[in-house]
């Protein structure tokens, strides 16, 4: 068991920019099955389910770290993309025109200057991101005194996160995971019933920092959930199909929040999402 005072995760599939300190931890998920010579933390050592990655994208480094770690708080990021808690110019002007434009109904506006995607600014210097994660790492023990819970900023469909799963993925497999939650956790689907029938809004890229209490309790929820829909369906061939879990997880976060929010009080703290969008071929998501 790996002891840490705190750790985030970050998620690589192959080589990319990196960053390494006591918190910011680089781990190679899928190690089991990819080719990769990285020389990260893997995902395929102690009790792992590196094997599943296909499908389970950046689960399977989440899986490891609430296994395999033992700390006071835990996240995880991606290669390309990190959680940064200032405030940005960037954001708020993009915040500002967004709002303007829903409210006078300018969907041009909005599909032209992707503000859709409201939740991340992208970053083409790799030093800017660089200096942000350095700032996480030396202000997140403080910081996690003050929140129990970080998380990116949510993500905003025009339609229901339903209906926005359902025209973009295969949405018996959410039906079956509505069922599994329903049965399983009566006290706890509502806030799935409302926030993916009604809701249009979710927390995108299974990126988080939660306090270890916290931490335990969603990943002991999300696990028994995935773990018994994996059982119930046919896993799609198509390449990009195939990451249904990761999908699927995506969708489980903010529930799963709210219901916190309501029962034990926790304190949320969203932040933007700086997106690395250094160019390459073939860049591919976790």
């Amino acid at each position: 068991m790996l002891k840490k005072k705190g750790i985030i995760g970050v998620a690589f599939h192959k080589k990319y920019f990196s960053y390494e300190d006591d918190i910011i931890t680089p781990i190679y998920v899928g190690a089991k099955t990819n080719k990769e010579n990285l020389k990260y933390l893997k995902d395929s050592t102690g009790d792992n389910i590196s094997e599943k990655n296909e499908n389970f994208c950046e689960l399977t480094g989440i899986y490891w770290i609430w296994k395999n770690v033992d700390a006071d708080f835990y996240g995880m990021m991606h290669y390309r993309r990190y959680l940064s808690f200032e405030d940005r110019l960037e954001y708020k002007i993009k915040r500002i025109i967004y709002v303007f434009s829903r409210l006078f109904y300018l969907n041009s506006i909005i599909n032209m200057l992707d503000m859709k995607e409201l939740f991340q600014i992208k970053i083409c210097e790799e030093e800017i991101i660089r200096k942000e994660i350095m700032k996480v790492s030396k202000n997140i023990i403080n910081k996690i005194q003050k929140y129990d819970i970080f998380l990116p900023k949510k993500e905003i469909f025009n339609k229901s996160v339903y209906e926005q799963y359902k025209n973009v993925h295969i949405v018996e497999h959410l039906d079956k995971l509505l069922e599994i939650i329903a049965s399983e956790y009566p006290e706890i689907y509502p806030y799935y019933e409302r926030k993916i029938k009604k809701g249009n809004k979710i927390y995108p890229l299974n990126m988080f920092i939660m306090k270890k209490k916290y931490f335990f309790e969603y990943s002991e929820f999300i696990f028994d959930v995935l773990f018994k829909l994996e059982k119930k369906i046919k896993i799609p061939l198509d390449t990009y199909q195939k990451r249904v879990f990761g999908f699927l997880s995506e969708r489980m976060m903010l529930p799963f929040i709210e219901y916190l929010k309501d029962k034990k009080n926790v304190r949320v703290k969203e932040g933007i999402v700086l997106y690395l969008n250094r160019k390459e071929k073939n860049e591919g998501d976790i």
